[in-house]
């Protein structure tokens, strides 16, 4: 809650101005800048987050998750071991960045629903805008690895990097294990600015963000094992 110097009034942590007296209770944001915004969610997510949930504009929460959905298709590539079906590393390449963008802003648009059913049900008040950008800029780390990670993996590895045949451990082990060790780096990550997030956007205890971010794991996590299990039956 946020309290007017004006007139003493609680206000709702989001409001900009007193419900009572007009008075502004907070700096205004208008708009986001891409770059100075992934730099201060690093800096200070916290203060950042509280940006973007009250920033008039959402800039670029669409563009975000269509790039980090690439990074999310080619973590289910590695998953599901899709050079295991292919014999070129460019026709992963081409599913990939083809695919990518659509699969980030659906799997986005799904989580941002379902979490908005669950406070819906809670009755917990937020706007769905709002929640929908939090959620695509907790994703920055997975689409800063499209840009930093992937091309390293795909020029060391090729196709072998999703593959069993042979297992890329064998054929690097140094850099497959140092790549994964990257891997696990940027979920940790992105776990940790989705429940930072989560708090700030919500203002809830620390219970609740968790309970949301575990939700959000488990279904990505159960997707994952879903399409691997049906690859393996049709297989």
């Amino acid at each position: 809650m946020n309290t007017c110097p004006v007139c003493s009034t609680k206000n709702h942590h989001l409001n900009v101005t007193c419900s009572a007296c007009g008075g502004y209770v907070q700096g205004r944001v208008d708009n986001l800048d891409l770059f100075s915004t992934i730099w201060r969610l690093i800096e200070n997510p916290r203060r950042m987050f509280l940006s973007i949930s009250l920033a008039r504009y959402k800039n670029y929460s669409t563009i975000v998750p269509a790039i980090a959905g690439i990074g999310l298709v080619f973590m289910l590539f590695w998953f599901i071991k899709a050079g295991d079906y292919t014999p070129s590393a460019l026709n992963l390449l081409a599913g990939g960045t083809v695919l990518g963008p659509a699969v980030g802003v659906v799997t986005l648009l799904v989580l941002a629903g379902g979490v908005f059913l669950f406070l819906t049900l809670a009755r917990v008040t937020v706007r769905f805008r709002n929640l929908y950008a939090v959620l695509a800029y907790a994703f920055v780390p997975v689409m800063l690895s499209v840009f930093f990670i992937l091309p390293l993996v795909i020029f060391s590895f090729g196709r072998y990097f999703f593959s069993m045949n042979p297992p890329p451990w064998l054929i690097k082990p140094v850099s497959y294990y140092v790549f994964l060790g990257l891997g696990a780096v940027i979920v940790g990550w992105t776990l940790t600015l989705l429940y930072t997030g989560m708090r700030v956007l919500l203002d809830c205890r620390w219970k609740t963000a968790a309970g949301i971010v575990s939700g959000i794991a488990a279904f990505l996590f159960g997707a994952a094992f879903l399409v691997r299990s049906i690859l393996g039956a049709g297989g």
